[in-house]
């Protein structure tokens, strides 16, 4: 691949939270992103370093992110780093049917 311009090839959110139900903060990963072109060349895992690097620093004591249940590549990515799955995440559609 040729490039001429500088883009973007990967993109992620950390957010820190102070939950009630844990007398802790806590890190979540609210977007995670790399482009198909780019995977599996080593940038989601140094990306992913460097989010626990910073929640680490934030005194944060647990990592966590949501994942739709058909993206399975994304699953094999975050069990190959050593996440668990601990939770359901439920949602409901309140929005306006037009």
């Amino acid at each position: 691949m040729y490039i001429t311009e500088a883009f973007p090839c990967a993109f992620a959110s950390l957010s820190i939270r102070y939950p009630l139900h844990h007398s802790f903060p806590v890190a979540e990963i609210e977007e995670f992103i790399v482009k198909e072109e780019f995977r599996h060349q080593g940038i989601g895992s140094y990306m992913f370093s460097q989010l626990i690097s910073i929640a680490q620093a934030c005194e944060a004591q647990l990592l966590e992110l949501s994942s739709k249940d058909t993206s399975t590549q994304a699953h094999v990515f975050y069990r190959k780093h050593e996440m668990t799955m601990r939770h359901y995440k439920f949602t409901l559609d309140i929005g306006k049917k037009t």
